[in-house]
């Protein structure tokens, strides 16, 4: 500070006026009050302590919303429109203005509320012209003085934050003395006696909304109403009037309600049963209504402002509580109507505008799905078979002496399958040959001789010879094992049998004719009712998953066969020509996949679900006397 703005500052604490300050608004600036008082006051001091003070305004609120409103004018019938313009200039360049009237000369200063970076509002005042350090100081005094005002806030905001405590601690207590008792009833009737206790209320009643309208379920120091219907009727027809309009309301005794609420029933509850005010707050458990609390005080200064502010907060923490402690308290079958009311009620009603979609979009595919008709197919695993399986077997008695074929390989007719040993056949048909020149020989002989009775036992003795020379012939002949037909060999590995013993008629191939099979389904016992001769059917086999190969019914066994724990019936069809002549190359006998038989057209729903309601009336009628 320079010289001058010393001397100036010297000048205006010397002023008898700074020295004679009321010592009343300096306690109330110490002890504090309400906040119109307390601005009052420190207005009062900073125009005495500036002296030259003609008028002055202080403003408070948020410059963002254009909130600002007086709270203390000096002196009390003072003009400040002029003063509350500069004030908010202040406030929106968040420093210090002066200005002064080139007509009187009069000088006006503003200077923001300034907390932590934010302004709470503004003072201006309009002072006597006097010299520019005179100015100075003034401005510097009025700056120091904004102490004063933070002061103010800071006792509000810790003022605030006990009550908040208070409150909470209060609702805490309360929530206690709900969870202590068991059940919904106890701990309607606990928290009603101990709202009561705390604020001095001579009745503290309890309502649910029971259909349409609330009904009392408890009051302070009472476990039941008793006979007492009418102040039951009354106190629920004030707890429907606040629910309705979704507000806490306040009726006092000889005064009119405030703001535009309806409070005729509160009015009638006062009229009729005598209390000074009756306070009802509305219970609320996300957007619904369950019910309300509502006080009567016979002395009306017990709900005040800071009484309506605890009912609130305790109503917001217990409905949730209660809630559940009503639903605990019911029967599951009251349970389940309760929560099908709500459930329909949501869908109804206001709001729930995804859930109202979805329930839409699941009609209409519930809908589309009970009238749309398509094919129904029985399934069923499904292999090809040979039409005709021919077994080669073992000609004669001897020994393997070689293999050809394997399972599997496509043999074409008269392809060798496989070869006996036939060197004891060749030895034989030796031998019998060498008996037969030495029966030739004595046939001549005995011709020669004139031997008739010789030559006749001799030419039989040939012919006997010539006939086992024959039948050596057709075994050499059948020991080589050839395909009849262009066929696969299903069966018969003799690669690991090479000079094996095998016995006349002993199965060594099963051979099936190629391009000529049948599909065998395996179909469950309750789809073969559906099935029949004739129908047409697809089937998709492993190796060749991308094509459908089309069959048609053609026998149903009537005898069944279990599988894997389960009843199937064998189904055969037959591949149609079509199929045979583009694909019949490709496909062999035991092949395996997955068969379906068009059994006609039935409901889409019926088609998922016909198989859980069957199960079902076969296990009712499993379980009925």
């Amino acid at each position: 500070m320079g010289a001058s703005d010393q001397a100036a500052a010297a000048e205006q604490m010397q002023s008898p006026r700074v020295a004679q300050l009321d010592q009343g608004v300096w306690a109330l600036l110490r002890d504090g009050g309400a906040r119109a008082d307390f601005v009052n006051a420190w207005l009062t001091l900073q125009c005495r302590m500036i002296g030259g003070a003609e008028r002055a305004v202080a403003l408070f609120g948020s410059p963002v919303d254009e909130s600002l409103t007086p709270v203390a004018v000096w002196p009390e019938d003072a003009e400040f429109q002029d003063l509350a313009s500069i004030a908010k200039l202040a406030t929106t360049q968040r420093r210090g203005v002066l200005q002064s009237d080139e007509r009187t000369g009069a000088v006006q200063l503003a200077f923001p509320f300034l907390v932590r970076g934010d302004v709470h509002g503004a003072v201006a005042l309009q002072i006597e012209p006097r010299s520019q350090p005179q100015t100075r100081v003034a401005m510097r005094q009025l700056q120091w003085g904004t102490a004063w005002i933070e002061l103010l806030v800071h006792r509000e905001r810790v003022d605030a934050t006990e009550a908040s405590h208070a409150r909470a601690g209060i609702a805490l207590d309360l929530v206690a003395a709900a969870l202590e008792q068991e059940g919904f009833s106890a701990s309607v009737t606990a928290v009603a006696t101990e709202l009561a206790a705390r604020l001095g209320c001579e009745r503290v009643s309890i309502g649910w909304i029971k259909g349409q309208h609330a009904r009392i379920v408890a009051l302070s120091h009472s476990a039941e109403i008793g006979h007492r219907l009418r102040l039951a009727r009354s106190i629920g027809q004030a707890m429907d009037e606040a629910i309705d309009q979704g507000a806490t309301l306040l009726h006092v005794a000889g005064q009119a309600p405030a703001g535009a609420w309806v409070t005729r029933a509160h009015a009638e509850l006062l009229r009729l049963h005598g209390a000074a005010a009756v306070l009802t707050v509305p219970l609320d458990a996300g957007r619904d209504s369950i019910g309300a609390i509502t006080l009567e005080a016979v002395n009306a200064d017990r709900l005040d402002t800071k009484a309506i502010e605890l009912v609130e907060a305790v109503a917001a923490i217990l409905a949730p509580i209660l809630k559940d402690r009503h639903a605990n308290d019911q029967l599951l079958v009251l349970k389940v109507r309760d929560s099908a009311e709500t459930q329909l009620g949501r869908l109804i009603g206001p709001g729930y505008t995804g859930r109202k979609l979805a329930l839409g979009a699941l009609a209409a595919v519930v809908a589309f799905f009970a009238f749309f008709k398509t094919e129904y197919r029985v399934t069923a695993e499904a292999m090809l078979e040979g039409q005709v399986r021919r077994v080669i077997s073992a000609p004669f008695d001897g020994y393997v002496s070689e293999e050809q074929a394997r399972p599997g390989d496509i043999v074409r007719a008269g392809q060798v399958l496989a070869s006996l040993d036939d060197r004891d056949l060749i030895v034989e048909r030796v031998g019998a040959l060498a008996e037969r020149r030495q029966r030739q020989f004595e046939y001549d002989a005995a011709l020669a001789n004139g031997k008739r009775a010789d030559l006749n036992i001799l030419d039989a003795q040939m012919r006997q010879i010539d006939a086992r020379i024959a039948l050596i012939d057709a075994q050499l002949t059948r020991a080589r094992l050839v395909a009849p037909f262009d066929s696969v060999v299903v069966a018969g590995d003799l690669s690991q049998s090479i000079g094996a013993a095998v016995s006349r008629g002993q199965a060594l191939f099963e051979i099936a004719p190629l391009a000529d099979y049948r599909v065998v389904l395996k179909v469950d016992e309750r789809d073969v009712v559906d099935v029949a001769v004739g129908q047409r059917g697809a089937l998709k086999i492993a190796p060749l998953p991308d094509r459908l190969v089309p069959f048609t019914v053609t026998r149903i066994t009537p005898v069944s066969e279990a599988d894997h724990g389960q009843n199937r019936f064998r189904v055969e069809g037959v591949l149609v020509p079509d199929v045979i002549a583009s694909d019949g190359a490709r496909l062999l006998p035991g092949m395996q996949g997955v068969g379906k038989v068009v059994v006609g057209e039935r409901r889409l729903i019926w088609i998922w679900t016909h198989r859980a309601f069957e199960w079902l009336r076969v296990a009712v009628w499993s379980w009925l006397p």
